[in-house]
């Protein structure tokens, strides 16, 4: 609506959702995909350090580890829920449902070999409340 005040916080977080859905729909670069794809190479990059015997590549390790870490860190709030910002009870328009648990060994070994890109799927589908455990045996 024209004329309408929206609080700053909220504009923000408008314009943040459609970039996200503007580099979805040209097929773009997804911010949280480019976040996993860069900590993925630094902590690759860090273990191919250590893994050296020389002592400059000692160095280089610990600045890998350092910039994988800041990955993770702008990563978390998209991957991670903080528990204030979790309702806790259902209603009509959002009902609890059961969620049942799964073999964690299982389902870590369902995602080895997964691309950062079918990662971010994945997380995406998970959004969107879809169930991303298919094959994955319950107990």
């Amino acid at each position: 609506m024209a004329g309408e005040i929206v609080p700053l916080r909220t504009r923000s977080r408008i314009k943040a959702r459609e970039a996200v859905d503007e580099a979805i729909a040209s097929g773009g670069p997804i911010p949280l995909v480019v976040m996993l794809e860069n900590l993925k190479y630094w902590h690759d990059q860090a273990a191919a350090f250590e893994a050296s015997s020389s002592p400059d590549d000692k160095i280089h390790a610990r600045i890998a580890r350092a910039n994988a870490q800041r990955c993770a860190e702008a990563a978390a709030p998209y991957v991670h829920a903080r528990l204030a910002n979790v309702a806790v009870g259902g209603d009509e328009e959002a009902p609890l449902r059961h969620v049942h648990s799964v073999d964690k060994d299982q389902f870590r070994q369902s995602l080895a070999g997964k691309t950062v890109q079918e990662l971010g799927a994945m997380f995406l589908a998970i959004c969107r409340g879809e169930d991303v455990t298919a094959g994955v045996e319950e107990h």
